[in-house]
């Protein structure tokens, strides 16, 4: 299946190349998490090499390789400013408010229009959100915004089978774990609740194998009883598993 940004790279940036015979050269080219503007780079690196479409070869502006690569450079800020407010449409999904979970398991709202987080007066009124957060973002920002709501939403929807499937490791799969934590690349800490530290890789393969409810214990919130995103993450980390 074609990535999305595969898509929208050919769709508004660079019609003229054929959308099959190029996807592997292209993804290959831009890296492990391809963007618009890798995917740009790459083709405009090898824009003589890539297969054109016969309908687009036939006008000038597109026939030759410098033709190309200036349509691609034309086309490049236009499809980020449209990439980034489809970001931003999916991300309020048309309501006025928007959710995020911390990493601490708690729950912060967003003002949608300005993407400034909603502040309640100690009456339990909202206080109106000032200011624009949208505009001071970088498009990376909103894009790892648009990741992290767009997963914690997959996580939200999946059911109890589906879940365990997900988390339940597959022991075969593993080496002979190490004792030492691993470095956050977040600064979650995933916490063994009979030491009160963080798990080493062998002390949560027996925990997460030790009980039905044991993954819930460390992943979903105690209060909103929601799953955690950074906690799903940080066990993959751990158990140094991709997905």
């Amino acid at each position: 299946m074609r990535p999305e940004v595969l898509e929208r790279f050919y769709k508004l940036i660079a019609p003229f190349f054929d959308v099959v015979a190029n996807d592997a050269f292209l993804l290959t080219e831009a890296g492990d998490q391809p963007t618009l503007k890798s995917l740009t780079e790459a083709a405009k690196r090898s824009a003589n090499a890539l297969v054109t479409r016969p309908d687009y070869a036939q006008f000038p502006a597109n026939a030759s390789q410098a033709g190309r690569v200036l349509a691609m450079d034309a086309a490049l800020p236009r499809a980020l400013a449209v990439e980034r407010q489809t970001f931003i449409d999916e991300i309020t999904q048309g309501r006025s408010q928007f959710s995020v979970m911390t990493a601490w398991g708690s729950r912060k709202v967003y003002d949608s229009a300005t993407g400034e987080e909603v502040q309640y007066s100690p009456a339990g009124g909202q206080r109106k959100p000032g200011g624009n957060a949208w505009a001071n973002l970088t498009n990376e920002q909103v894009r790892d915004l648009h990741k992290r709501v767009v997963e914690e939403r997959r996580l939200k929807n999946l059911s109890p089978s589906e879940l365990r499937r997900e988390i339940t490791p597959q022991r075969h799969k593993y080496e002979a774990p190490s004792r030492e934590p691993m470095e956050s690349s977040t600064g979650y800490v995933l916490v063994n609740p009979e030491t009160n530290r963080e798990f080493t890789k062998i002390e949560l393969i027996k925990f997460l194998n030790g009980g039905r409810g044991n993954a819930s214990q460390i992943l979903v919130h105690r209060d909103s009883r929601v799953i955690i995103p950074d906690a799903v993450a940080r066990m993959k980390e751990i158990l140094g598993v991709s997905r």
